[in-house]
C-alpha cells in the first residue's frame, strides 16, 4: 500500500506503529492489479526486516544493512532527513536484487537523490540483467519520473500543498545519471527522456562536461534522435570544449555518430582540441573511437586523422584488435592511406589475428582493399586465420573477406576453395541475404574462379528470393555470371524480368553493368533492352564517364544519345590533355586524372579519341594477321606463365602485337623494321629496362585501378622499347634528330587501352612527329594467368 501511494504522487504514506511504511502483501501485487489487503499494525513494525531474514534463513544473500526506524518530521518530507543514509546503504547493497529489496521498503521515503541513486547503482550492478523485468524496478523509475516532474527552481522552498506530491530540488547530475542508468539498463522510457531533453535544454549551462556527454550517450545508446536537445549539447559543449577530458569527448563524439547528427561547429572545436592538448592524454580506445565518429559523420579533417596516426604509432602496443580494426576503418572510409600507420597495424595484427572476430576481420580487410593497399604478409595472415575459423563465418563474412582479396586482385586458391565450399553449404540452407548471394559471385568472377557447385547454389537461391533483391544486387549478380561466361538460362530469365520491374530505380553503374552482362551472354531480350535504353535517355546527364563507355559499346537503341554525351566528355577531357612534351612533365594532367576516376572509355570511346589525337586505325588485314599471333602467343606461353606464376595475385593477360618500319631521313642510316610481342606484367619488361620508363611518362595514383602499374601495360612497354631500338639507332637525342625519323608503326591491343596508354601513344607521335602510328584493339578472350607482385 506504501508503494501505491507513493507513484500515485500522494506523497510519503504515514508509518504503521512508528515503523517502515508497510511492505507485506508485496509478493502477490504486480502493476495494474489491485494492491494487497491492509495488514495489522503490529506486523508492520518488522516488516523491512522480514524479507532479509527469510533469505538469510533460506542461506541467501545477506540482507542490506538496517536503516533506523525514526519517525519523520511532520514538517518535511521522510527522505530529506534520511537521504545519506539511504543512499549509503544503497551503495552498500550487494547486488541488483538487493537494491531492489531496500527500495521495496523504503521508495515512498526516497528524495531525487536516493531515487536516481538506486537506479544508477542498479545500471552498475551484478545481475542488472536478471531484474528488467522485476515491477519493483518499474515503481523505482515512477518515482523518479514523478520526482523529476514536481521539482522546482533551487532557489525556491520546498512546500507541499494539501492532497499534492512533495517538491524537491533535482539537479543536473540527477537528470543525466538516471538517463544514463536507463540507457545502461537497455529501457527505453519515451516519458523520462522527454522530461529530461526538455529541462536540460532549459539549465544547459549547468552541465558539467561529463554530465553533457553522459546525457548524448544515453540517448545515442536508446537510439533516440531528439535533434533540439543534440543541437543544444552541441552548441554548449563547443563553446567549453577547453574543459572536456579525452573520456568525456570520446563519449559526446561517439553520441553523436551513432545518431548521424554532424554539427560542424563541435566537430571543428573538438578537432582543435584533441590536436592539442588531448592528444598526449588519450587511450587507444579515445583513438579509435573518436576516428571511427569522424568517418561514420564523413568528418574529413586530414589534421586530425594525422595527428591521431601519429599517437597510434606511438602506443601501437597497446591497442586491442577492435581498436586496430575500427582505427584501419577510419581511415579507409575517409580515403586517408597513411602508409606508415598501415606498417604499424600491420606489425601489431599479425601476431594476434585469432583474437580478432569476424567483424573485426572484415573490416580489417575492408579497409586495406578500400585504400588498394596489397600487404602480402598480412593478408596472407588473415587468409590463413579465416580458414582456421571458417565455420565461425556466416554468410556475409564470407562475402566481405571474399570482396575484399577480390579488389585486391588476390587470389588465395585455398582460401576461395574454402570460402567456396562454406558459402556453398549457407546458400543451400538459405542463410544468405540477396547481397550475400551477389558479393559471393561477384567476387568469384572478378578474380576468374569458377566453382559450378557454388554458382548453382547460388542460382537455385537467387530464384527464389529474386523479388527481394536490390537494383544493384540484379545487376552484379548478372554480371557475375556474363564475367565467367556462365549462361544459367532460368537465372537470366528471372532476373531480365526483375530488372524490368526495377529499372526506374537503377544507377549509372547498374545500368551499364545490366547491358554488358546480357550483351555478353547473347541472352538479352527486346524488352529488357528497350528499358535499359528509355532510362538511360532520361537520366543521360547523370550518368558516369566510364558507364557511358560500356553503355556505348552495348549498341543500345538510344546510341545516338550516348555518342554525342560521350563525344561532350572527350571534348571536354582533350581541354586538359597535354599538348606538348613540356606539358607531360607538369602534374596539373595527373591531378585530372585523379579526379576523373576513368580508366578507359570503351572501345568506340576510345576509337574517337584516338582519332581526335591523331592516331590512326590499322587495316582489318593487320588486325587479323595480329589477331592470330595472339592467339598463338598465347597457347604456347601459358605454360610458361604458370611455371613463373604463383597463386597469390591476379593477372589479366593483355597481349599488344607491334609491326614497325622506320627510317632515319639523315644520310647513310640503315632502316629499323620488326614485329614485336609484348603481354603486360613484369616478366615481359625489356631486361635492359628493368621494367623502367625511360621516355614516357605513364598515369600514376589514378582512382581507378589504383594498384596497376602502368608502366607494365603492353602497349606502354612495346612504345617504350621502340624508343630504345631508335635510341641504339642514335636518334633519340639530340630532339632534333627526333623529327628525321619517318615510316610507320601499327599496334594491335587485344584489348580496350586504359587513359594512361592513350597518353603514351599521344606522347610518341609527339616524341615523332613524322612517323605514322595506327592503332586497333580487340576483344579477344584470353583466360587469366596468376602473377605474383612484385
Amino acid at each position: 500500500q506504501a508503494l501505491r501511494v507513493a507513484v500515485d504522487g500522494v506523497g510519503p504514506a504515514p508509518l504503521a506503529g512508528g515503523g517502515a511504511p508497510v511492505a507485506a502483501g508485496w509478493e502477490r501485487w504486480r502493476p495494474g492489479a489491485s494492491p494487497p489487503p491492509p495488514q495489522p499494525a503490529r506486523a508492520s513494525a518488522a516488516a523491512s526486516v522480514s524479507a532479509a531474514g527469510r533469505r538469510a534463513a533460506s542461506g541467501g544473500r545477506d540482507a542490506p544493512p538496517t536503516i533506523p526506524k525514526e519517525r519523520p518530521s511532520p514538517r518535511h518530507p521522510a527522505g530529506l532527513s534520511k537521504g545519506k543514509e539511504f543512499n549509503d546503504a544503497i551503495i552498500a547493497a550487494d547486488g541488483a536484487r538487493q537494491i531492489l529489496d531496500f527500495v521495496e521498503t523504503r521508495l515512498n521515503e526516497f528524495h531525487a537523490v536516493n531515487a536516481v541513486t538506486a537506479l544508477h547503482r542498479l545500471a552498475k550492478a551484478e545481475g542488472a540483467a536478471q531484474v528488467l523485468g522485476d515491477p519493483r524496478l518499474e515503481l523505482l523509475r515512477d518515482r523518479t519520473l514523478r520526482i523529476f516532474q514536481s521539482a522546482v527552481p533551487k532557489d525556491q522552498p520546498l512546500v507541499r500543498e494539501k492532497g499534492a506530491d512533495w517538491t524537491y530540488h533535482v539537479d543536473m547530475r540527477a537528470l543525466t545519471n538516471a538517463v544514463w542508468a536507463q540507457a545502461r539498463l537497455g529501457i527505453l522510457d519515451p516519458a523520462m527522456l522527454g522530461h529530461v531533453a526538455d529541462e536540460v535544454r532549459k539549465r544547459i549551462a549547468e552541465a558539467s562536461p561529463q554530465q553533457l556527454a553522459n546525457c548524448a550517450w544515453a540517448f545515442a545508446k536508446l537510439g533516440v534522435r531528439n535533434e533540439a536537445l543534440l543541437t543544444a549539447l552541441a552548441e554548449e559543449s563547443a563553446g567549453r570544449m577547453d574543459e572536456f577530458s579525452p573520456q568525456n569527448l570520446m563519449c559526446l563524439i561517439w553520441a553523436c555518430a551513432k545518431l548521424h547528427f554532424l554539427h560542424p561547429r563541435l566537430m571543428a572545436a573538438a578537432a582543435t582540441s584533441m590536436c592539442g592538448r588531448l592528444m598526449v592524454e588519450c587511450t587507444p580506445q579515445h583513438l579509435s573511437i573518436v576516428a571511427w565518429a569522424c568517418a561514420t559523420l564523413g568528418f574529413r579533417h586530414v589534421q586530425l586523422m594525422d595527428a591521431i596516426a601519429q599517437e597510434a604509432m606511438r602506443t601501437m602496443g597497446l591497442f586491442t584488435s577492435q581498436n586496430l580494426a575500427n582505427l584501419a576503418w577510419a581511415c579507409a572510409t575517409l580515403d586517408l592511406r597513411h602508409d606508415k600507420l598501415f606498417g604499424a597495424i600491420s606489425l601489431c595484427a599479425r601476431p594476434r589475428l585469432r583474437d580478432f572476430n569476424q567483424q573485426h576481420m572484415c573490416n580489417l580487410a575492408w579497409a586495406l582493399s578500400a585504400l588498394q593497399i596489397s600487404d602480402e604478409e598480412l593478408l596472407l595472415a588473415i587468409a590463413e586465420e579465416v580458414m582456421r575459423q571458417i565455420q565461425v563465418y556466416d554468410a556475409q563474412g564470407l562475402s566481405n573477406i571474399a570482396c575484399a582479396f577480390a579488389v585486391l586482385g588476390l587470389a588465395h586458391n585455398d582460401l576461395f576453395d574454402t570460402i567456396a565450399t562454406a558459402a556453398t553449404a549457407r546458400a543451400r540452407g538459405r542463410e544468405c541475404t540477396p547481397r550475400d548471394l551477389e558479393s559471393i559471385a561477384w567476387a568469384f568472377a572478378r578474380l576468374g574462379i569458377e566453382k559450378a557447385s557454388l554458382m548453382n547454389a547460388i542460382s537455385d537461391a537467387a530464384l527464389e528470393t529474386v523479388h527481394a533483391f536490390c537494383p544493384m544486387d540484379l545487376a552484379n549478380l548478372a554480371w557475375a555470371y556474363a564475367t565467367l561466361g556462365l549462361f544459367d538460362e532460368p537465372l537470366m530469365r528471372a532476373l531480365s524480368v526483375e530488372i524490368v520491374n526495377q529499372i526506374a530505380n537503377f544507377s549509372s553503374q547498374a545500368l551499364s553493368h545490366t547491358a554488358w552482362a546480357f550483351t555478353m551472354l547473347g541472352c538479352a531480350d527486346l524488352g529488357l533492352m528497350e528499358a535499359i535504353s528509355r532510362e538511360v535517355k532520361r537520366k543521360i546527364h547523370d550518368l558516369e564517364v566510364q558507364h557511358i563507355a560500356v553503355l556505348l559499346d552495348a549498341r543500345l537503341s538510344c546510341h545516338d544519345v550516348l555518342g554525342r554525351r560521350m563525344g561532350a566528355m572527350i571534348r571536354q577531357f582533350l581541354e586538359h590533355f597535354p599538348k606538348s612534351e613540356e606539358d607531360w612533365k607538369r602534374p596539373e594532367y595527373s591531378k585530372f586524372l585523379r579526379m576523373l576516376q576513368v580508366d578507359n572509355f570503351g572501345l568506340m570511346g576510345s576509337r574517337f579519341l584516338l582519332a581526335r589525337l591523331g592516331v590512326g586505325r590499322a587495316p582489318a588485314d593487320f588486325c587479323r594477321r595480329a589477331g592470330e599471333q595472339v592467339r598463338a602467343y598465347i597457347r604456347e606461353n601459358n605454360a610458361v606463365l604458370q611455371g613463373l606464376t604463383s597463386k597469390d595475385v591476379l593477372h589479366k593477360r593483355v597481349c599488344t602485337f607491334a609491326e614497325y618500319s622506320l627510317l632515319d631521313a639523315r644520310e647513310g642510316s640503315e632502316p629499323l623494321a620488326g614485329v614485336m610481342m609484348r603481354e603486360n606484367g613484369f616478366w615481359t619488361a625489356s631486361t635492359t629496362r628493368g621494367g623502367k620508363n625511360r621516355w614516357l611518362q605513364a598515369a600514376k595514383d589514378m582512382k581507378a585501378g589504383a594498384l596497376v602499374d602502368r608502366t607494365l601495360c603492353s602497349e606502354f612497354q612495346t612504345l617504350e622499347e621502340l624508343c630504345d631500338i631508335l635510341e641504339a639507332a642514335g636518334v633519340m637525342s639530340p630532339t632534333e634528330c627526333r623529327k628525321q625519323v619517318h615510316g610507320g608503326v601499327r599496334l594491335f591491343i587485344s584489348t580496350t587501352p586504359c587513359i594512361s596508354c592513350i597518353g603514351a601513344l599521344s606522347q610518341f607521335t609527339l616524341m615523332f612527329p613524322g612517323v605514322k602510328l595506327e592503332v586497333s584493339n580487340g576483344k579477344i578472350p584470353i583466360r587469366q594467368g596468376w602473377k605474383k607482385d612484385l
